[in-house]
């Protein structure tokens, strides 16, 4: 623009000035230099397409007001990939143009920063948010003193000069108060604006969402954001990590342990590959750890499980008081099941992290069943049996008061006497809950003063006949009770019910001339849906599916896709596809 204009004496001067128009932004790339992928989240991209295209035709509640649209779910599930996935791909709606705006309170674009700055020079909530997001969100945005939060809105709806969809990503970094003020007065914007402006909204706590918004009459829809489908790992590692699971064992745990999770199966694993040269080619074990601790850190899992970790191995505890108190921790974990339900789990790369710290028995014992179940092989009858009873010990190191046999197990294989027995387990003061004998035969006398002061005994002969291992429980009256453990986890072997329980019966002779009360543990990875009754008659039998409920609160295992045949596709939707895969996913 070129302007001129006289001085006081009357000579003519010339200026070159520029009047600069405010003009929006570019949509933020996820992170800098982030390995993020979108994948797996085509349901959610169509509810929010469907969303958006009732708010714009107006389609209202009863009362006039619009529903609201949230996502929900732990740091690193992908809300924010969604939201910017969702703000690059409008829906066409037939007669309105749309524009998509999107506004981060954690991280991306400093926008937190920027909120805070305004927030500093009004106490309304809304003027605050509505000046910081057209600082976020246009080059060279006009002054907005004295802006309301309708007036900054209004700018941003003439400059786009149609409707807008703002994305507003991790709302819940505010304090309750603030965020569920903000909420309030953005929905009432979008009701007055008619349709021209549709916010969605992200937050770590969908149970925090919907009770901010429900007070105030309003329906909510919440998207929570489940894990990756777990097959959906090789779309989403590059081509030398895929590569290192099928060759390594430890690998292979590594990648499971993410359960499904992007960041860690992305930028974890890149991080965890920087900080070790061998992680991809014969890692040791003391690597894999460290690579554990680096994705933990990258993906914000990093916290003291202590308290936590107890009660949720506790067979006595509530599981839905646990679940709730896990999901506050944003440690939930969520994967699909066929059915439409999920499963969830405390993520197991933040037990594994905290185990390896932890001086605990219970994190001893948790370490030591992962590190079994990071070198099982198809062939490998002990490493499983290592899983089991590090497993058992972990339930009797959380247990606080006594249990019955029913929910200690968990089978539904399970004699009705025994099910319903009331037992306690004994805490001896040692830095394991289990012991080793060299063999059971002729070593009687040790084995039952290990079994009586509470140990866990196991057999360290490789052809022990009959059992592999001794646990010990205490009934109502005080007297010793023996769960006589078997493991049959061999992929493909022919199970013989009669020959099993036979072969038990002679191992346990002794007790039996003693009148020491004692009763049969068959795990197996048998994938027969049923067995008869008459059968596990005064026993306790498991087959894959059995087992798998039993070990779950480790997260997914090797020992689910390494031992077992088949899966129930029903209940195990996302393992049953992980398990469709394992023909050429076998670790050597």
């Amino acid at each position: 623009l070129r302007i001129t204009a006289k001085d006081r004496v009357g000579h003519v001067h010339a200026f070159e000035a520029s009047l600069k128009t405010p003009a929006f932004k570019d949509l933020p790339a996820i992170y800098a230099g982030s390995e993020t992928k979108f994948v797996d989240r085509e349901q959610a991209c169509i509810d929010i397409d469907h969303y958006i295209k009732s708010c714009i035709k107006e389609e209202r509640s009863a009362d006039g007001k619009f529903s609201m649209l949230g996502t929900a779910g732990m740091p690193g599930i992908g809300k924010t990939a969604l939201l910017l996935h969702a703000a690059r791909n409008l829906p066409k709606v037939e007669g309105h143009q749309m524009k998509s705006l999107y506004f981060s309170f954690s991280g991306l674009q400093g926008g937190f920063s920027i909120y805070n700055e305004m927030r500093s020079a009004t106490h309304n909530v809304g003027d605050a948010f509505g000046r910081a997001l057209v600082s976020v969100v246009l080059h060279n945005p006009p002054n907005l003193d004295e802006k309301t939060l309708a007036q900054c809105i209004q700018m941003l709806c003439n400059i786009a000069g149609c409707s807008l969809v703002i994305f507003i990503d991790e709302i819940g970094q505010l304090d309750t108060e603030s965020s569920t003020k903000l909420l309030k007065l953005l929905l009432h914007e979008m009701d007055a604006q008619h349709g021209r402006v549709v916010f969605i909204f992200s937050h770590l706590q969908k149970e925090m969402l919907m009770r901010q918004v429900s007070e105030s009459g309003r329906s909510v829809q919440s998207l929570t954001l489940p894990a990756l489908s777990i097959e959906n790992w090789r779309d989403v590692l590059p081509t030398d990590w895929v590569d290192a699971a099928v060759s390594d064992s430890g690998v292979n745990q590594l990648v499971l342990s993410c359960m499904g999770h992007p960041r860690c199966l992305t930028d974890g694993l890149k991080e965890a590959a920087k900080e070790s040269n061998h992680l991809l080619k014969n890692p040791s074990l003391a690597s894999l750890n460290t690579a554990r601790m680096t994705i933990v850190r990258t993906c914000r899992l990093d916290t003291d499980l202590s308290h936590l970790a107890n009660s949720w191995f506790d067979v006595c505890s509530t599981v839905s008081e646990v679940v709730k108190r896990v999901q506050a921790k944003n440690l939930l974990v969520s994967l699909p099941v066929k059915s439409g339900d999920q499963f969830h789990f405390l993520h197991p790369l933040a037990l594994q992290a905290w185990a390896l710290k932890d001086t605990s028995l219970l994190a001893s014992h948790l370490t030591q069943a992962y590190d079994a179940d990071a070198v099982l092989a198809p062939s490998n009858e002990k490493s499983a049996e290592a899983i089991l009873y590090n497993y058992e010990a972990v339930l009797r190191a959380a247990c606080t008061e006594s249990f019955t046999l029913g929910k200690f197990y968990g089978t539904k294989h399970i004699d009705n006497q025994l099910s319903s027995m009331v037992v306690t387990v004994k805490a001896p003061n040692a830095t394991s809950l289990v012991v080793p004998v060299k063999t059971f035969e002729n070593n009687f006398a040790q084995t039952l003063e290990f079994l009586t002061a509470g140990f866990i005994v196991v057999s360290e002969n490789t052809t022990e006949p009959g059992i592999e291992y001794l646990s010990p429980y205490f009934d109502a009256k005080g007297n010793l009770v023996i769960a006589a453990v078997q493991c049959r986890c061999i992929v493909g072997s022919t199970l013989g019910w009669g020959t099993i329980k036979a072969g038990i019966r002679a191992a346990m002779r002794q007790f039996d001339i003693e009148a020491i009360k004692w009763f049969p543990v068959v795990y197996t990875t048998s994938s027969q849906r049923t067995i008869r009754r008459e059968t596990y008659a005064g026993s306790v039998f498991f087959t894959e599916s059995d087992l798998f409920v039993f070990t779950q609160k480790m997260g997914a295992l090797r020992l689910h896709t390494t031992k077992f045949d088949s899966n129930d596709s029903d209940e195990k939707h996302w393992l049953r596809n992980c398990l469709q895969q394992q023909e050429s996913l076998t670790p050597t």
